[in-house]
């Protein structure tokens, strides 16, 4: 997908001042294409375009396209569900009534409470799910959690759970 595009530098036209002195144009300056990891360029370096699917971040001047979208802290309401192709790293707890969709893995550090985690790959709670008889887990790798309660929990691959309370 493009995602930047650059025009050529023009040569400018002469102008004239309010007493219709000629102004000669200065000469325009080549804007430089910004650096960026997993992107590539067209031939001429005009254009910019994604080398992997996923996340487009600009910070400093700089282009990023990550397969990993990484929540710094919880998902709420303030951050909505989530669906992105590739993993999904969230940092905080993931709150009630949240869904999550990842072509790939997802992985909690906190807590997950009656959320819907659908993962294409692994999913990963590295403490657990109360799920209120409405926690859903779906993953088409493994399952790993210290512990997933009152929830609904399938997995292509193997479950290794410490304690499943009426799941």
């Amino acid at each position: 997908q493009l995602l930047v595009s650059r025009t050529p530098a023009t040569p400018g036209s002469p102008g004239l001042t309010v007493t219709g002195r000629t102004i000669n144009p200065k000469s325009g300056r080549e804007a430089k294409m910004p650096a960026g990891k997993n992107v590539t360029y067209d031939e001429e370096r005009y254009n910019m375009y994604a080398g992997v699917t996923g996340r487009v971040d600009y910070k400093n001047l700089t282009v990023t396209v990550s397969s990993c979208y990484t929540i710094p802290g919880d998902v709420d309401l303030s951050t909505g569900n989530i669906t992105f192709d590739g993993d999904v790293l969230v940092r905080g707890n993931v709150i009630s009534d949240i869904t999550i969709r990842a072509t790939r893995n997802i992985e909690v550090d906190g807590v997950a409470e009656s959320a819907t985690l659908l993962a294409g790959g692994n999913i990963i709670l590295k403490n657990g799910m109360r799920g209120n008889d409405k926690g859903v887990i779906d993953a088409e790798g493994n399952v790993t959690a210290k512990y997933i309660e009152r929830s609904k929990v399938r997995a292509g691959g193997d479950i290794n759970v410490d304690a499943l309370i009426h799941c």
